[in-house]
């Protein structure tokens, strides 16, 4: 799916399964949210039982992917626009809220996309030996094969594109925010891995 079209059409559809699993489930209007590691991430998300009741999970992925690269991004090497950004910005999963820091997410972002990776490539390996018998019995009759592909580079470099070129510029948080922070991304060898997806 184009990012555009996700992040209007289905993203608070998704961020409010992710909220709702706990808690009151209230989604913020805009700004860091809810706490996101890689133990939320597997007890939120990776299980067949809470997996298919998102509508594009990949998509929601690779959104909080995004979200996070920015927000993490604004705090290191442009701290006097992060209240801006926070005000701004439509509500995310905070990958900084995690005070023991699982899975690496706030040091190492793509954590997130190879922890997502990973599950879905053992639930597809559980899928094809159990046929399906380990969905929701209300899901069930609606996969005769496997539905999820990992998230790839190309999805990523669209994700990256969208987010950084369209959506960030838009929100009018300061002239050239995002080349300017594209540039300290890449030179940051956590970020490595995104400096594959993105040019300026």
């Amino acid at each position: 799916m184009k990012p555009k079209r996700y992040l209007k059409s289905f993203y608070y559809k998704d961020i409010s399964v992710y909220i709702k699993q706990y808690g009151s489930g209230k989604i913020p209007r805009n700004g860091p949210t809810e706490m996101f590691c890689g133990l939320t991430l597997e007890d939120r998300m990776l299980s067949p039982q809470r997996w298919v009741y998102y509508h594009y999970p990949t998509d929601f992925v690779c959104s909080q992917y995004m979200f996070n690269l920015i927000n993490l991004g604004i705090i290191h090497y442009l701290p006097d626009y992060h209240l801006l950004w926070c005000t701004k910005s439509k509500p995310f999963l905070d990958v900084t809220s995690c005070p023991t820091d699982h899975g690496s997410f706030s040091y190492e972002p793509y954590q997130i996309i190879k922890s997502t990776n990973s599950f879905i490539g053992k639930f597809r390996q559980h899928f094809e030996t159990f046929g399906g018998r380990i969905l929701p019995a209300d899901k069930r009759d609606k996969f005769e094969v496997f539905p999820y592909e990992e998230v790839n580079e190309k999805q990523l470099k669209d994700y990256a594109g969208f987010y950084f070129h369209e959506y960030l510029p838009k929100l009018n948080i300061a002239e050239n925010i995002s080349r300017d922070l594209i540039r300290k991304l890449k030179k940051n060898k956590h970020y490595c891995k995104f400096a594959e997806f993105l040019n300026e």
